[in-house]
């Protein structure tokens, strides 16, 4: 009663009788709260979310990841509406959101999300039912196993990735680049390309190449459920995760007493604690022989330690459960660094596949990681894949073959299986793929790989072109799909296999012309950068993504993915640069344009007659932002 007193004094300025101050707390208690409603916008939520995700990893430095102080902020967080709000909304901007677990259920509609956002209210009770798996192909023959959980598992867990995350990042390792804020896998290459620099003594290197037999389905649960840094309260929520099971192919239910499940939004959390110690533990493997008591027994000589220690140059980079190690000696990889790696798996349940794990010097052998291949040779041919460098030694840095037959594979399947499409759609489908391959492989030396597929891509397109139209002469064919008019120039080519539709393009005032594409070109569409142009600085390896000094790292990404955009071959390439890389909208960075996460918009609605062609009225926004931008204008 009081309360609404000094709110009705508040608001009004004017005093209200007893009587009315009665009814209007009986309407309160009858109507209850107003309904939850989809907010229009949710940036200034997503700033006060990451705000209070700062001060909770900041709690955990302080403190202690598993602190009283700790597990009480998680506890006040789950319950917070913005969390909630953020959580769903993830789940929501994912591409997999319409697709259904085990249930078959999918939401479509602002009310079924809201509700959905209301849902995670009660947790106390929560149990997470089977995930659905299913095998998604890898490589050439090869699948991985993908699980695909039901929505209100991913909004939970979601949910929970929002407040484990800052506090793992604490412990995280600084050589970790997997599954982490402001981290790649280019990262990881060019810190592994520092260290196995071009000069002399190169080829001695010893590399320690170890594989983690089947990490993710041995992780012993026990450990997770002992040292993850999730509140006692929800301990059932993540050990429900742990045991509920997968959904094999038809309705075989099977039980999951190991591992975390492949797929799911928190796994990649759990699986990076899980390793996170393992860089200090390789360095603090050589204790025993840089003691000054053993290094006599260890080294006899007389050596100091400083010089024993500069000896072994240890090294340690790791992306997700893939890492690399070097030193300078085989003895001491053998002896102490990779038994010290085997009691730390074991601790965790996993172990070493000695089949795939070898420890080889890098004049003996190619270390492939990421993707890539680090080749040595002592002399470099005239014509071989490292140009700069003929008659002379050097590494070179080249796509795997097995990832370039993989790629060829996928692009002649789209030829093969899209026969009866016309030139426009089938480039529509190929183009994405080649866009996709190429950013990911444009360091080091793979132009080479480049100018292969290109010559492949050109073979392709003629076997399609003659199959589809088996009465036409080569004229012909050139005419309609290679040769221009006026022999113009495409990018500085004038055979460019291309497709043309009738249909109105988005970005050309002149509507009758209709829509044109060219297949891409592997050599053209992207720079050849250096590996080192992907580095990142080492006075900010320390600052994780929820760090006081975060926006020093983003600010330096930003800036380097600028430099490294010479080119600019599309509007999305312009606007990024014309934007600094941040998001007209949320102003947060675009991390990548390459993987469909942003889209276009026009300022001046083309209904209101604004420039469709002009990039004075185009600004690039995250695809979710875009879609709130609408939401929010109501267009």
């Amino acid at each position: 009663m009081a309360r609404l007193e000094r709110l009705s004094n508040k608001h009004f300025g004017r005093q209200f009788s007893t009587s009315t101050i009665s009814s209007a707390r009986v309407l309160y208690k009858k109507c209850g709260k107003p309904p939850l409603s989809w907010p229009k916008s949710l940036v200034s939520i997503e700033e006060r979310v990451f705000s209070k995700q700062c001060i909770l990893s900041k709690l955990a430095t302080e403190n202690g990841l598993n602190s009283t102080v700790v597990q009480n902020y998680q506890n006040f967080l789950v319950s917070s509406l913005d969390f909630r709000l953020i959580a769903v909304r993830r789940v929501r901007s994912n591409k997999g959101s319409k697709t259904a677990g085990v249930d078959q259920v999918t939401l479509f509609s602002d009310k079924q999300w809201i509700d959905l956002v209301e849902k995670l209210r009660k947790l106390e009770n929560y149990r997470s039912k089977p995930v659905r798996r299913v095998n998604i192909p890898k490589g050439i023959g090869k699948t991985r196993p993908l699980g695909i959980p039901t929505i209100f598992d991913r909004a939970v867990q979601s949910l929970f990735k929002l407040i484990t995350e800052p506090v793992t990042e604490v412990s995280a390792d600084i050589n970790s680049y997997g599954f982490r804020k402001n981290r790649n896998a280019h990262q990881a290459l060019a810190k592994l390309r520092s260290i196995l620099v071009s000069k002399s003594g190169t080829e001695n290197i010893v590399i320690l190449n170890l594989d983690i037999k089947g990490f993710f389905d041995n992780i012993c649960h026990e450990w997770i459920m002992n040292n993850y840094p999730i509140s006692d309260k929800y301990k059932h929520v993540l050990h429900s995760w742990l045991v509920s099971g997968v959904v094999l192919s038809g309705k075989d239910h099977k039980s999951t007493e190991t591992g975390v499940p492949q797929g799911s939004i928190i796994s990649p959390v759990i699986s990076n604690f899980v390793l996170d110690g393992l860089e200090d533990c390789v360095n603090n493997s050589i204790q025993a022989v840089t003691s000054w008591k053993s290094q006599t027994k260890e080294f006899r000589g007389g050596k100091t330690r400083d010089i024993v220690v500069k000896r072994f140059n240890i090294q340690f980079i790791r992306y997700a459960d893939d890492f690399v190690i070097t030193c300078r000696s085989m003895y001491i990889a053998k002896k102490y660094i990779k038994p010290a790696i085997i009691n730390f798996l074991e601790e965790r349940g996993v172990w070493l596949s000695e089949e795939k794990s070898s420890i080889f010097r890098l004049i003996n052998k190619n270390l492939d990681f990421l993707g890539y291949s680090f080749v040595f040779s002592s002399s470099w041919k005239a014509r071989g894949v490292f140009h700069g460098k003929t008659g002379r030694f050097g590494i070179a840095v080249i796509p795997q073959k097995s990832k370039f037959k993989a790629i060829c594979k996928k692009i002649r399947d789209k030829f093969h299986f899209n026969l009866n499409d016309d030139a426009y759609t089938l480039i529509t489908k190929v183009n994405p793929i080649i866009r996709g391959w190429c950013n990911y492989f444009k360091y080091g030396q793979s132009v080479v790989y480049r100018k292969k597929l290109e010559h492949y891509l050109y073979k392709l397109c003629w076997k399609w072109a003659r199959r589809k139209h088996r009465r036409w002469g080569l004229k012909r064919v050139a005419t309609e799909y290679f040769l221009r008019k006026n022999k113009a120039k495409f990018k500085g080519r004038v055979w460019a296999f291309r497709g043309q539709t009738w249909s109105k393009s988005r970005y050309k005032d002149n509507l009758s012309e209709g829509k044109s594409i060219f297949l891409i070109n592997p050599v053209g569409e992207v720079d050849s950068l250096s590996m080192f142009s992907a580095r990142l600085e080492n006075k900010l390896k320390h600052i994780h993504g929820y760090h006081q000094n975060v926006s020093k790292v983003e600010e330096f990404l930003t800036n380097q993915n600028i430099q490294n955009k010479k080119k600019h071959n599309t509007l999305k390439d312009k606007l990024f640069t014309k934007q600094k890389g941040v998001c007209s909208f949320c102003r947060k960075t675009i991390e990548s344009i390459e993987d469909g996460d942003v889209e276009i918009h026009h300022k001046v609605a083309i209904s209101k007659k604004g420039s469709r062609s002009s990039i004075k009225n185009m600004e690039l926004l995250h695809k979710y932002c875009h879609y709130e931008y609408h939401n929010e204008h109501g267009i």
